[in-house]
């Protein structure tokens, strides 16, 4: 009779599971049309439905992505305190899974698995955790504050998508944007994030300590499609995941229960925090693109918090696959992983000697990993990593420095509501825990403040993230959660207000300006990474005197890469052409502005030519307290004034 009985509930956790699968599945399969449909929509048309129809394609696809990964953990998982160590190990089993596997079955296939194919894929792949979880039922506890957990991890990306569902679905590329954009499309077509040397300026990005956003973001797009929405939806199931790692550290320990309301205002932190970044995170002098940084920059956020987490937990393997993680997320990762074990040693009492002992070895063999890996490329002739974002370029940074710039207290404070920002100095009212994270963000914000130069708001993303966690853990918190809730939802007010753009509109200005351009030897029908070369080449000679006479703020803007991907599309309004690219020379009544390798740029008039790329500066949105001058963004050397630059190499005789 138990045999029966454990026979029945066995087929009936299968079945469900199964069906839950198939319907995932089923919603996932809309996901191309709804980004079609959305995309070619007039700015504003129809916000309601689109906005349903990408929450819900987006939910069941991120659902169906990372059901192999989360199911695995959940039919291997011995007894836990919540969702969290369950989700974390999911992601990390979906990522090694599905970097490795739909690349390989696309080359077997002779093309790259996208919709209806990788849907199947990804069921086929959730079967084995399915039926271990049917076997062996849900792991002891992982239930506990599954509902609290569960509507937070919903609310952040679908809150965040209604806030910004301008900016993901009409708003155009910038030069980072779609450089991230062509990124995806790489990986999802050759199976790898990194570019071939002949790729040029494009195989700068990605360095090795990024590439785990490339993989992570070009699982959205086998399901979206080529376009700017796809690029940009891999940022709602990162912040899920960084909603499910906040809400475990917050809760560590913690001596009271975390009241609904608490989670609400967490929540609403959270959004705050994503939405500050997709406003005002950018290298463009005027708009933030949400396809680079912000797609990036939670799951950085994700894995030192996993780091911290499974440091906490003792489960060294998942430690290493975490170190790993953020190692392939974020230039700086040595940087953070020391600083939170120097907090450790610093805090800790007794010290953890044999956790620390083991994190650090685990920390060096995560190095000597990625230390060996582009060498392996090389033996097997794969593409090897850019250096854009490498450790390198952080460490020549940290040569010059500032202490002035006072304007970047802004990047800790607003993101997430004022409030937590100020915790971290509440030191007496601190468990170990907190003291070590607040040390952690304390060196953090040092770490990018001091740098006097290419500093912008994504740099700081995890010190307010550390400081909310801080927060939420205070005694008084603890003590007063009513007051201390009503407290921080009137910070996430202010930081909203404080954070507001300048303009809410989508910036649309690279499209319309890319209209006036015709490449009329080039193919639009591959890309070709020598042809954005080519196109760079004759932009920085034609423009010169212009990039110099508004300080660089029209070479930022007008990238060949955004106008290449625009010009190259079939749906730009009709207007009459104002530049015209070419293999051969100028044609009478054209104005000849620069050649390079064959191919000649010119101006239809001499109108066009003396407006130049003026029009791709026609909106702007990033508020004055988060705007970065381009002295500060690009500068170098030393500086005298009221706001001095030292050269830290000169100071130590070494230049």
């Amino acid at each position: 009779m138990d045999n029966t009985q454990a026979m029945n509930r066995m087929g009936g956790h299968g079945v469900r599971l199964g069906f839950g699968l198939l319907i995932l599945a089923v919603l996932s399969a809309f996901a191309g049309p709804v980004a079609e449909f959305a995309t070619s929509r007039p700015v504003g048309q129809g916000s309601v439905v689109i906005y349903l129809g990408v929450a819900v394609t987006a939910l069941t696809s991120s659902a169906l992505i990372f059901a192999p990964g989360i199911l695995l953990a959940l039919g291997l998982s011995g007894p836990v305190q919540g969702m969290t160590s369950v989700v974390l190990k999911g992601l990390i089993w979906s990522l090694l899974w599905l970097t490795l596997a739909p690349g390989a079955i696309g080359m077997a296939l002779a093309q790259p698995l996208t919709g209806a194919g990788f849907s199947l894929f990804l069921v086929l792949s959730a079967l084995p955790g399915a039926l271990l979880v049917a076997r062996r039922g849900l792991p002891e506890g992982v239930s506990q504050n599954a509902g609290q957990d569960m509507a937070a991890l919903l609310a952040v990306p679908l809150l965040l998508l209604a806030v910004l569902l301008p900016k993901f679905v009409w708003e155009n590329f910038n030069g980072d944007g779609v450089h991230s954009y062509y990124s995806l499309r790489n990986m999802v077509l050759t199976g790898t994030p990194f570019w071939p040397k002949e790729a040029g300026d494009m195989a700068s990005y990605p360095s090795l300590s990024t590439s785990s956003a490339v993989v992570f973001s070009s699982f959205t797009l086998r399901f979206f499609g080529e376009n700017e929405l796809s690029a940009r939806l891999s940022v709602l199931p990162q912040l899920s995941f960084l909603t499910v790692a906040v809400l475990g550290l917050v809760r560590w320990h913690r001596p009271a229960p975390l009241g609904n309301g608490a989670v609400v205002a967490l929540v609403l932190a959270l959004v705050l925090f994503a939405a500050t970044l997709g406003w005002h995170a950018t290298y463009h002098p005027s708009f933030a693109d949400i396809a680079l940084p912000l797609a990036r920059e939670p799951l950085v956020v994700v894995a030192a918090l996993g780091v911290v987490w499974f440091f906490l937990q003792r489960e060294y393997l998942w430690l290493f696959a975490f170190l790993l993680l953020l190692l392939l997320s974020i230039p700086s990762a040595v940087g953070l992983i020391g600083m939170w074990l120097g907090a450790v040693f610093l805090v800790w009492r007794p010290i953890p000697w044999k956790r620390l002992f083991l994190a650090s070895g685990l920390t060096m063999a995560a190095m000597a990993v990625t230390g060996v890996a582009p060498m392996v490329m090389v033996q097997f002739g794969l593409p090897v990593p850019g250096d854009e974002f490498s450790s390198g370029n952080l460490l020549r940074r940290l040569r010059f420095v500032s202490v002035a710039e006072v304007e970047r207290f802004w990047f800790w404070l607003v993101p997430c509501g004022l409030l937590p920002g100020l915790a971290v100095l509440t030191w007496f009212w601190q468990d170990r825990l907190s003291r070590a994270l607040s040390l952690v963000a304390l060196g953090y914000f040092a770490l990018f403040y001091l740098q006097a130069y290419r500093v912008l708001p994504h740099h700081f993303a995890p010190v307010p993230i550390l400081s909310l966690i801080v927060f939420w853990r205070l005694a008084p918190v603890v003590a007063r959660p009513q007051l201390a809730t009503g407290l921080a939802l009137v910070g996430v007010v202010a930081g909203l207000w404080l954070a507001r753009p300048d303009d809410w509109a989508p910036n649309t200005a690279s499209k319309s300006f890319a209209a006036g351009w015709r490449l009329e030897d080039m193919d639009p029908a591959e890309f070709r990474a020598d042809d954005v070369r080519i196109l760079q080449d004759l932009l920085s000679a034609a423009f010169s005197e212009q990039a110099l006479a508004t300080q660089g703020l029209v070479r930022g803007a007008a990238s060949p890469v955004m106008i290449y991907y625009y010009v190259t599309r079939s749906d730009l309004p009709e207007v009459p052409p104002k530049f015209i690219v070419r293999e051969g020379a100028a044609q009478p009544g054209e104005v000849p502005l620069a050649e390079a390798e064959g191919y000649v740029l010119v101006a239809t008039s001499q109108d066009a030519a003396e407006v130049g790329l003026l029009p791709t500066l026609a909106q702007s949105s990033v508020n004055a307290r988060f705007y970065v001058p381009r002295r500060i963004l690009f500068g170098t050397g030393p500086r005298d004034g009221p706001r001095p630059v030292w050269d830290l190499a000169a100071l130590a005789g070494l230049r």
